[in-house]
């Protein structure tokens, strides 16, 4: 990362340089130096000045140090019909609504409360992370999606966090399509199963799902527009920052 290296292209040589994209886990950006042209690849990215202006190669087109020619931007929400909250606004929501729904849970023994956190294989981590240290509780992870998490190299105090045991936590992180009617209802009973085995343990009687997503709305679960990618007006409101050249080219390629 942020280290320049030379391949081949055609048999001439082309630099490329990896930039941290502030998006999921190992989420990058190409930077191309192919003679004295500049391209930047963002592919899908979060932008955040305060982040993003910190790596020198950014930091120089800002200030006209260095000239960008192209600009590829590939972003999932780069469309004006995404006006998302910011990332902070968003993992704010989930406390928000999460100590809410711990406050109904404690009214009563029918009241325990099952929590869903909807995931890919890998991303939204910041969602059930965020809510799992603000309770001071556990998160459920399997194994599989455990030993994704280990290989991120975290430090040893956040992995502390994780347990691959359902019956050490109500908070689970689960599949994002199954975030819906029917299948937090499965993750309710198999809840119920699990927690069966160990005496004294009361059933769960609500479940309350966790979608993280900018794509739909929802009635029957939170959804939270969780900003991971940057958004549409904000992405272009940035880009000349990026590169003030008047003639920069700037490729735009929506999903």
């Amino acid at each position: 990362m942020n280290i320049p290296t030379v391949i081949a292209s055609r048999g001439k040589p082309v630099k490329v340089t990896l930039l941290n994209a502030n998006h999921c886990p190992g989420a990058i950006m190409f930077l191309f130096e192919v003679n004295n042209r500049k391209i930047l690849h963002v592919g899908d990215f979060r932008w955040n000045a305060g982040i993003m202006m910190q790596m020198p190669q950014l930091k120089a087109f800002s200030n006209s140090a260095l000239r960008l020619d192209e600009l590829f931007l590939d972003t999932t929400y780069c469309n004006k019909k995404y006006t998302l909250p910011t990332q902070e606004e968003a993992i704010s929501a989930a406390i928000k609504v999460a100590d809410k729904e711990v406050a109904i849970s404690k009214k009563g023994k029918n009241n325990k409360t099952l929590f869903l956190f909807g995931s890919y294989t890998i991303g939204k981590e910041k969602i059930y992370v965020s809510v799992a240290e603000h309770l001071k509780k556990k998160v459920y992870v399997d194994k599989r999606r455990y030993r994704i998490l280990s290989s991120l190299e975290w430090p040893k105090e956040r992995m502390q966090i994780f347990t691959t045991d359902k019956t050490e936590t109500n908070l689970w992180v689960v599949p994002l399509g199954t975030v819906n009617f029917k299948q937090m209802q499965d993750h309710l009973e198999e809840s119920n199963k699990s927690n069966s085995k160990k005496a004294l343990t009361a059933p769960y009687g609500r479940v309350v799902g966790f979608k993280p997503t900018g794509k739909y709305l929802s009635s029957y679960c939170l959804v939270i527009p969780l900003v991971i990618s940057s958004r549409f007006t904000h992405s272009l409101t940035q880009i000349h920052k990026v590169g003030r050249t008047l003639d920069l080219k700037i490729r735009i390629k929506g999903h």
